[in-house]
């Protein structure tokens, strides 16, 4: 039994030696659509951060400011 699986190994393996498959035509506008997502995302996460940091800091300005006055 271990024999006939290594003999349809075999005719597997030469019978798709040769073998390649082309992507289609769209793949690769649809991969680069993919990757600007990606960038998208990152750059609104960070301003995200960077937004909250700044009104936290705000926060803290105005009740120092009220707590002095």
């Amino acid at each position: 039994m271990i024999r006939d699986k290594k003999n349809i190994d075999a005719l597997f393996e030469e019978g798709l030696k040769k073998f390649k498959e082309h992507p289609p035509v769209y793949a690769w506008d649809k991969l680069d659509k993919g990757l600007d997502k990606a960038k998208f995302k990152k750059s609104m996460v960070f301003l995200r951060w960077m937004a909250a940091s700044i009104l936290i800091l705000m926060a803290f300005g105005a009740g120092y400011y009220y707590a002095i006055y």
